[in-house]
């Protein structure tokens, strides 16, 4: 493939999706084998029908305003999301759906990044220098240590597990929350939403950890499962952490989050995701100091990093290993 690679190298950054077809073709379990792929690129606009008719997978970051996917075999997200995909294939007959792959690996360091940067811009007073220079201000202020902090991720999948090797590096104590239980790379301890249930044999050492955590990062995707889970019980159990969401905006309902902060049950907010994007400009999140809003840009997916993974994945379906990676549709992930 090192010829294709490096025509799309070329196209790099410009290149937006990528609409692929191959032969022979793969069937919807991911499982027969790959021989050299044939692309097309669209660099803006939408592929036709007749694209469609010729191809057998096509390669996005979203659903293109054309879009055919009972005629393909294989639908790869080249983005975090797949929300916007899985909303248009849940439409789709179970014998006309194609399979549904998502970019992985990639996204644990960098949103792990857009973490530590805020983290630490917090922990070093960032804001009040920041403030105090306005002014022409000299006066010291206490910095927070990053080492020993305890943080608590909602989402211990691949990007969850990412992030917390990296604070797990630093010397923080991370703890997290999974759809099942079972140890997961970079965390102390993983909990299920069981736990929080009064009276499940977890609940109360989990109340403590929540009562506990410095920071709590949310990297949950938009599920019906996940949408409003941060509900008024478990916002109740923190105690002024650092709230970093960097999954999706439904996951908390906005007066919930202001209330939170009124009350101090979250100290600071940086909120990179919203229920509704771009944020509303008459939403009140925009005039609190102790909230920082970003355009959805923690886990923004450079084309090289995407295309690579998206190579990745041919090379699994080349090898019939490819279910791993394949998003369950009913599920929403």
């Amino acid at each position: 493939m090192g010829g294709i690679a490096a025509e799309m190298e070329q196209l790099l950054p410009s290149v937006l999706s990528v609409f692929s077809g191959y032969r022979p073709e793969v069937d919807r379990d991911g499982t027969s084998g790959l021989r050299q792929p044939e692309f097309r690129f669209f660099t803006e606009g939408s592929p036709g029908s007749g694209d469609y008719d010729w191809a057998d997978a096509l390669a996005a970051f979203r659903p293109p305003p054309l879009f055919e996917p009972e005629k393909l075999n294989w639908i790869h997200a080249l983005g975090a999301g797949v929300e916007d995909f899985v909303s248009r294939l849940q439409g789709v007959a179970g014998k006309d759906r194609p399979m549904l792959t998502r970019t992985t690996s990639v996204f644990g360091p960098i949103i792990a990044e857009y973490c530590l940067g805020h983290i630490l811009a917090d922990m070093q007073n960032h804001r009040i220098y920041a403030r105090q220079q306005q002014h022409r201000q000299w006066k010291q202020h206490s910095p927070c240590r990053l080492a020993d902090s305890r943080i608590f991720i909602l989402g211990a999948g691949d990007i969850g597990s990412g992030i917390a090797s990296v604070f797990t590096g630093m010397g923080c104590r991370v703890r997290g929350l999974a759809r099942t239980p079972g140890a997961r790379k970079g965390f102390v301890s993983v909990y299920t939403p069981e736990d929080l249930r009064s009276g499940s044999p977890h609940a109360e050492e989990l109340g403590e950890v929540l009562a506990r955590a410095d920071i709590v990062i949310n990297i949950l995707p938009h599920t019906g499962e996940t949408e409003g889970f941060m509900d008024e019980e478990f916002v109740s159990r923190l105690e002024g952490a650092l709230f970093i969401n960097a999954g999706r905006g439904s996951v908390i309902r906005e007066d919930l989050l202001l209330q939170a902060l009124n009350a101090g049950k979250i100290r600071r907010a940086v909120l990179d995701v919203f229920p509704k994007e771009p944020l509303q400009l008459q939403s009140p999140l925009w005039n609190r100091e102790d909230v920082v809003i970003t355009p959805h840009v923690a886990g923004l997916t450079g084309a090289e990093d995407a295309l690579r993974v998206l190579f990745q994945r041919l090379e699994a379906v080349s090898r019939g290993d490819i279910r791993e990676y394949v998003v369950d549709i009913p599920r929403g992930y």
